[in-house]
């Protein structure tokens, strides 16, 4: 009897000491996947908030007797989204791939009122020109331009990608008007 008894306590430490031993080795990897879980939510939340459509896009010659190989590109977008939207990340991380349907390039950030140079872009909210200074908000409901200089196109694509992926992108007819 007192043989059984020693056995079923040396079995009672053992499982005591493997449930632990299981504790400790488990435990991290679950905090690790719930702040994982909780990251990919905050993502996902910030990407279903985020939404905005294109509403015109257009170009015309700029100054055709000085340069009648360049266009100006101007897109209206509005934010349809809940979430606002820092000028800075507009003006720093957001890209813009613009020209010809057969050689779409990326475009850089000027805060040249208006760009000088083909392959520059620009922006403003609601007619207030994004600028190094700038500290303010693309909200919802605002309309964002967006003015790109590039080379006379046959026909325009213009894809405009946020820092968190969401993009909107257009296809127009690179016919110009003076």
């Amino acid at each position: 009897m007192a043989g059984e008894s020693i056995s079923s306590a040396l079995l009672i430490i053992a499982a005591v000491i493997c449930a632990g031993v299981l504790i400790i080795a488990i435990y991290p990897a679950i905090f690790t996947m719930a702040g994982t879980f909780g990251s990919a939510t905050h993502a996902a939340d910030q990407n279903i908030r985020t939404d905005f459509t294109i509403v015109l896009a257009t170009n015309t010659t700029i100054n055709p007797g000085s340069n009648p190989s360049t266009d100006a590109v101007t897109v209206y977008m509005k934010n349809v989204g809940t979430a606002r939207i820092a000028q800075a990340d507009i003006m720093n991380r957001a890209d813009v791939f613009c020209g010809d349907i057969d050689l779409i390039e990326p475009l850089g950030y000027t805060s040249s009122n208006p760009p000088s140079t083909v392959g520059e872009w620009t922006a403003y909210i609601d007619n207030d020109q994004i600028t190094s200074t700038s500290t303010g908000y693309w909200n919802p409901g605002d309309t964002l331009e967006v003015y790109a200089l590039i080379p006379t196109p046959n026909e325009v694509y213009f894809q405009f990608v946020l820092p968190n992926g969401v993009s909107q992108s257009v296809t127009f007819s690179g016919r110009t008007t003076s």
